[in-house]
């Protein structure tokens, strides 16, 4: 359930907050993965080390989204440079993708030349555990601001850090039960790879048709349309409201509004109105940019 209204007024400085946030947490983890992934030669814990990093990337191309989403509209862009933050989105989507695809590779060469070696070290154990409660807070605290905020670049980070904590689960599950087989199981921890990517490749095309649907304008529902009706409604003069079109462009809102008013008023008297309902839903919806 979303909780974005249209109301919030700080919208692109939460956003960029978090995403901070996640860059150094990321970074942090990676390098984590990294080192004991390879000094334990654990592929599960490498593989999980580069979807970590793949984060770092992911929310770096986010800040630059939301910089130039929150440029001022100018004569070639009369409705704002919202939709970037949608572009980031979709980037980070196909960095997912990417990576998921590699991964899926990369495991299932080394199950095909698999070699018996020695189990990772219970380093690796505690390294995965690390990295589930890490991404699990990161997830948990970047969707709530996304879905306040409206931002599908934010949200697309936010199930970026949940399908990391998944891999990492399936990394501890890998490494465990290499561990508990010995050398003879050791595959299993190629076999882990391989989910890994899986997961990270499906969380990318799913990120990727939901960017897909808010660029090729689907209306907004909910909170937002209720907002628009309910200020229109608020005015005396106003007979009707028919039509509501609430479409996003990034964390703005683009609004299309029908007002029906007396017929027997003058053209001067019907559009004063008109202004009327447009400065309420700009005063009371900050992520309103025209009406």
């Amino acid at each position: 359930m979303t909780s974005f209204d249209g109301t919030l007024s700080d919208s692109n400085e939460q956003a960029n907050e978090a995403t901070w946030w996640g860059i150094v947490g990321n970074f942090l983890l990676a390098a984590m993965k990294f080192a004991i992934g390879y000094s334990a030669a654990s592929a599960a814990l490498i593989a999980d080390g580069f979807h970590s990093l793949s984060d770092v990337i992911a929310s770096s191309i986010v800040l630059v989204g939301l910089r130039i989403a929150k440029m001022p509209a100018d004569e070639e862009h009369p409705y704002g440079h919202g939709k970037a933050e949608v572009i980031a989105a979709k980037m980070v989507s196909l960095i997912l993708i990417s990576i998921g695809a590699y991964t899926i590779y990369s495991g299932v060469l080394a199950v095909r030349h698999h070699v018996a070696h020695h189990p990772p070290g219970q380093l690796a154990v505690v390294a995965a555990l690390i990295s589930i409660v890490v991404k699990e807070a990161l997830y948990r605290y970047k969707i709530r601001i996304g879905q306040r905020t409206g931002s599908q670049a934010l949200i697309a980070e936010a199930w970026h850090h949940r399908s990391d904590a998944f891999s990492s689960v399936v990394a501890l599950l890998a490494i465990g039960g290499a561990i508990i087989g010995g050398s003879a199981w050791s595959f299993i921890d190629d076999i882990g790879a391989i989910v890994i990517g899986v997961v990270i490749a499906w969380m990318g095309l799913t990120l990727f048709l939901k960017s897909a649907r808010e660029l090729l304008d689907i209306v907004v529902i909910g909170k937002p349309v209720e907002n628009v009706r309910r200020c229109g409604e608020s005015i005396s003069e106003v007979k009707k409201i028919e039509k509501v079109y609430v479409r996003k462009a990034g964390l703005d809102l683009l609004v299309d509004v029908h007002v029906h008013v007396d017929g027997a008023l003058t053209v001067r008297e019907g559009h004063h109105i008109g202004h009327r309902v447009r400065r309420c839903i700009l005063d009371s919806m900050p992520a309103v940019k025209t009406v």
